[in-house]
């Protein structure tokens, strides 16, 4: 961009402007005006979700002169022009970085803290799905509509107070009116405070369910347990595509099995088979090892997991003969 027209129209149409600068252009033979400018690039987690994450980037304004001075008040002339002279920032003398890498203290700063929230959000899935579920909507709606009946009872009783003659349209005397819209204003508006959306704190939630889960068995043993089929999700390899399955049993204790092998009941036909999410199973498996999860931003939660390893499926409980969950089945 090296068109004055164009340079005016990105200072003014951008909003996101952080600093100007004057630096050397690509071939060290210019001195040119930069901006930096903060653009939302989006991405996803792990699980595919849809986040947010804050990009600076540096554009190139216009050519200003071959010496420093010069270019300096070129720049500050066409700052004050544009009204964001408060955002340019002037070296003492010139300098051979990079300007498309040249950054403000500040601009550092906030570059550090936008890369470590957006690492610390990227890889906690479990955290973005549990604030999803963390309102109930059908009582925040609830709550909104007392709210708005507690002041139309008020706005009725404020009319009449401030126009009795012209606005009392009641067998009730004004007064009286009056008294009757304040005294339901107050009781919706008392209804709708004790009305609470919040389902309940998500991580006192987590922290009881990772207390109430334990190791079972000990390393090396065979088991049979009665598992319910939490999550199947997985990654991919060079050789192949590693499964990861996620069990519960009926106290709560958390199982994981992870490998190559796609869990089937082979007393389903070949199509119907495959093992999915909500399944209740009754397999067999060998304890390969213990092991504590700790998702990230929870520093008191350790969920212990009990690994399997050779599972075999024995058979389903919930599962019709063509892989549908049969509802209220145990």
């Amino acid at each position: 961009m090296n068109n004055l027209e164009m340079a005016k129209g990105f200072v003014q149409g951008c909003d996101t402007i952080t600093s100007l600068f004057v630096g050397l252009g690509q071939e060290d033979k210019v001195y040119c005006l930069y901006a930096n400018w903060k653009e939302t690039v989006w991405g996803k987690t792990e699980s595919g979700v849809p986040i947010a994450r804050v990009q600076f980037k540096t554009q190139h304004l216009v050519n200003l002169s071959t010496d420093f001075i010069n270019a300096k008040e070129k720049a500050k002339t066409f700052c004050k022009k544009e009204r964001v002279i408060d955002g340019l920032r002037l070296a003492e003398v010139p300098s051979k970085q990079n300007p498309y890498e040249f950054r403000t203290p500040e601009e550092i700063a906030e570059e550090k803290a936008e890369k470590a929230r957006y690492e610390l959000i990227r890889g906690d899935v479990s955290w973005i799905r549990s604030m999803n579920n963390k309102i109930d909507r059908y009582t925040q709606d609830r709550k909104k509509a007392l709210f708005q009946e507690s002041y139309e009872f008020k706005g009725m009783a404020l009319q009449v107070r401030a126009n009795i003659k012209n606005a009392m349209k009641s067998e009730l005397s004004a007064p009286d009116f009056i008294k009757e819209n304040f005294e339901k204003a107050s009781v919706k508006r008392k209804e709708a405070i004790l009305v609470n959306p919040v389902k309940g704190h998500w991580k006192d939630k987590l922290l009881q369910e990772a207390k109430a889960t334990k190791f079972i068995g000990n390393v090396g043993d065979k088991v049979e347990v009665e598992l319910t089929v939490e999550k199947i999700t997985g990654y991919s390899t060079q050789w192949n595509y590693i499964n990861i399955y996620n069990f519960k049993d009926n106290d709560g204790n958390v199982f994981i099995y992870k490998g190559a092998t796609d869990l089937e009941d082979k007393n389903r036909t070949a199509w119907n088979s495959p093992i999915k999410e909500g399944h209740k199973i009754v397999a067999t498996g060998k304890i390969k090892e213990h092991t504590r999860y700790s998702p990230k931003m929870f520093q008191k939660l350790s969920i212990k997991q009990t690994r399997l390893e050779r599972i075999k499926v024995i058979k389903s409980l919930n599962v019709d003969n063509i892989g549908n969950i049969i509802r209220g089945a145990n």
